[in-house]
């Protein structure tokens, strides 16, 4: 029997979180629901566990990256409808029901994403990524235009303001960790490129769709996916770097898409390059800027009274000046071929 939808969950050496992801998977109220495992060249254990867990795992001899991955699970799927997750996550129980749902109820959209929030807010930096998410749609209003003042002005918009969209919606991009596409769409688009190994892969194949084919990308904030981020600073700020040079390689495949680098931190940047030339009024500017940049993050300390809102813009300059070290590392590098090192 056919099943009702795919599940294709892609992983490198994740055998500490791929058994909680087949499990959660199992566990879906969805009937029909088939798991695809594919390993893509551990060393450890991850294929035994996710075959002891009851998923079908296909593997990768040698790592390919995360592109070639979700080909390969797409590819061996026998669903026509294909969602994918991560081995750092676990979807809830209605997760595939309502991706399954929607397919019917939307036939018109080519994909369909959910929401990906924070499974764990025990530390101060898990804290901030449930409230700063870097997994959150990018919204339609994003392809309006590609212009670089386009572009910052929803940057700008989106740092000052407190509320967040809500609702199902139409959006430009879904995240990977929580996204389901037709097969049909899969084949027509080509996959994944598998030139982008980690990191703007997902957005690639979104701007693909929407801009190139026209089609619709649905968001669906009841379809939640909950993402077990690491507890220390470190790993967020080489995802950011890493998410960096995925937007260099989108830069190099569109070029009408304009360099997407991060304004704050270049600022703050400079203004400490200049701090031994500053006279006082000007230094408490330069410590004062990511407040008066990411305001939102005051407001809320003060509707709150949380007064560790108030550190929070000091991570996002940090976070997205790793993002802005990636994307010159990525620029400079250039599109890969398949295959190669990212």
């Amino acid at each position: 029997m056919t099943p009702v939808i795919s599940v294709v969950v892609c992983s490198l050496n994740g055998e500490q979180g791929i058994g909680r992801t087949v499990r959660a998977l199992r566990e879906q109220i969805q009937p029909g629901v088939e798991i695809v495992v594919v390993d893509d060249g551990s060393t450890d254990d991850t294929a035994a566990i996710a075959e002891k867990e009851g998923a079908r795992v296909v593997r990768h001899a040698t790592n390919r990256g995360l592109a070639a991955a979700r080909n390969t699970g797409w590819r061996a799927a026998t669903s026509d409808l294909v969602a994918f997750t991560d081995d750092d996550c676990h979807p809830a129980p209605d997760w595939t029901a309502c991706l399954v749902a929607a397919a019917r109820r939307h036939p018109d959209c080519a994909g369909f994403g959910g929401a990906v929030e924070a499974a764990d807010t025990s530390t101060f930096v898990q804290r901030y990524l449930a409230r700063n998410n870097p997994l959150a749609p990018l919204e339609l209003a994003l392809l309006s235009s590609d212009s670089f003042g386009h572009r910052l002005v929803q940057y700008l918009l989106r740092s000052g303001a407190t509320d967040v969209p809500t609702g199902e919606r139409r959006v430009a991009s879904v995240a990977g960790a929580g996204m389901a596409f037709r097969r049909v769409t899969l084949e027509a688009a080509g996959g994944f490129d598998e030139r982008f190994r980690f990191g703007g892969e997902e957005e690639d194949l979104c701007r693909r769709l929407v801009v190139g084919e026209g089609a619709g990308l649905l968001f669906l904030p009841q379809a939640r996916v909950l993402h077990h981020f690491e507890p220390g600073l470190g790993d967020t700020l080489r995802r950011s770097r890493a998410y960096g040079r995925g937007n260099a390689r989108m830069h190099h495949k569109h070029p009408g898409i304009p360099a997407t680098v991060y304004p704050a931190p270049i600022g703050v940047l400079a203004l400490a390059l200049l701090l031994p030339r500053l006279p006082r009024t000007a230094l408490a500017l330069a410590v004062l800027a990511p407040q008066l940049l990411f305001s939102r993050w005051a407001r809320r300390a003060v509707a709150e009274r949380d007064p560790a809102l108030l550190l929070y813009p000091y991570l996002q300059v940090m976070q997205e000046g790793a993002s802005n070290l990636g994307w010159w590392e990525g620029h400079r590098a250039g599109l890969p071929e398949p295959g190669e090192p990212a």
